[in-house]
């Protein structure tokens, strides 16, 4: 989908994001697929092709997300807009409890369960993480 932005841009969303899925948040040191960059408002929805609507994710949360902005709330009777990473804090939607994401607002919630955040190896991969000093990110903070 990115394959026309620069390298410049390439490299700045994945500085900016330090090597991390920006929803998941794993590391890309610790995955053997190169991560996408993600349009947070997918072109088909009028998002553009400019660093401030681009997002590094991993293909799991790519794949997951697809072209959606928002997804039903668990256990509401409403939708709420997808985390978007250029806008609030990650840690103002979600906290980790042990290895797994939880969703704290309508939209972290949202989120956790249509990108599947706690697909058990994404779970299985925060461990090991763990074991490596990448775990919990430094971007949680």
């Amino acid at each position: 989908m990115a394959d026309y932005l620069s390298e410049f841009t390439r490299e700045l969303v994945r500085k900016r994001a330090g090597n991390r899925c920006e929803y998941c948040p794993i590391h890309q040191y610790t995955q053997s697929a190169a991560f996408h960059i993600d349009h947070v408002i997918p072109a088909n929805k009028g998002g553009k092709s400019v660093a401030h609507n681009l997002a590094l994710a991993c293909p799991h949360c790519d794949r997951q997300k697809w072209d959606f902005v928002e997804a039903p709330v668990p256990a509401a009777n409403r939708s709420a807009p997808l985390f978007n990473p250029r806008t609030p804090h990650w840690a103002d939607h979600f906290v980790f409890w042990g290895y797994r994401v939880v969703g704290i607002t309508p939209t972290g919630k949202a989120t956790a369960e249509l990108l599947k955040l706690n697909h058990e190896p994404k779970v299985r991969v925060r461990e090991i993480e763990q074991s490596l000093g990448l775990f919990p990110p430094d971007a949680q903070d």
